[in-house]
């Protein structure tokens, strides 16, 4: 199974990028979804360090979101707590992927340089836009001003040393989607495993099924 690493600058534009891999059949892992899913049995630690991000028993993302890129203390403590489940969810869906007979599955993963987690990815991918393009997106999206969409984007690794990292990249300025296509399709056509590898790995997955199910059926069904 190949499990592909991908990342990019903040309003980039990767999730768009994650979509289209799933449109081309692509199995895709959303970190940032697996750790919004933590983040909801955190209310005990939010309110005790940041109390105006819980509002009765409901979370303000958008709060979170702004300590994350101010306080770096509040980060690493956050990080700390979240990402050993966030590990574990992970490594089980690429387990389940694994079940399903899938030959590639896309791991989105913001911090994946940050955190060394591309040595466990067979390769990686940078999404990467202008830094003007990001500053107005950010402004869009998040309803930020020019001088906070700046700020946010500073925190980050710079993006020129996350594409001396990357085996590819995927520029997604404002070319439209079909450019974006072409370019996932030409490292998918690029990365294509041979015949034999496709024919080893099915074989893998079977029996790795069957042994599945033979030890399912013998704690079941036998005493």
């Amino acid at each position: 199974m190949q499990i592909i690493g991908l990342t990019g600058g903040i309003a980039s534009g990767k999730s768009t990028v994650a979509s289209l891999f799933n449109e081309a059949g692509v199995t895709v892992i959303d970190i940032d979804a697996v750790a919004r899913s933590f983040l909801d049995a955190e209310l005990g630690f939010l309110k005790e360090r940041l109390p105006d991000a819980v509002e009765g028993n409901k979370i303000n993302r958008k709060c979170v979101a702004q300590a994350l890129f101010s306080d770096p203390a509040f980060r690493k403590d956050l990080e700390r707590r979240l990402h050993p489940r966030i590990i574990l969810k992970t490594v089980m869906k690429v387990l389940f992927s694994f079940f399903l007979l899938r030959n590639r599955i896309v791991i989105d993963v913001p911090l994946l340089f940050e955190t060394g987690f591309e040595k466990w990815m067979s390769f990686t991918i940078v999404v990467v836009s202008g830094e003007q393009v990001q500053i107005e997106r950010l402004m869009k999206r998040d309803g930020l001003d020019r001088s906070e969409a700046c700020k946010r984007i500073n925190t980050q690794m710079p993006l020129l040393a996350k594409v001396a990292r990357a085996t590819f990249t995927i520029q997604n300025d404002r070319n439209g989607q079909a450019f974006l296509k072409k370019q996932i399709n030409d490292i998918l056509t690029k990365t294509r495993p041979s015949l034999i590898l496709n024919l080893a790995y099915w074989l893998l997955s079977l029996a790795a099924l069957l042994i599945f199910f033979l030890i399912t059926f013998r704690l079941l069904f036998t005493r």
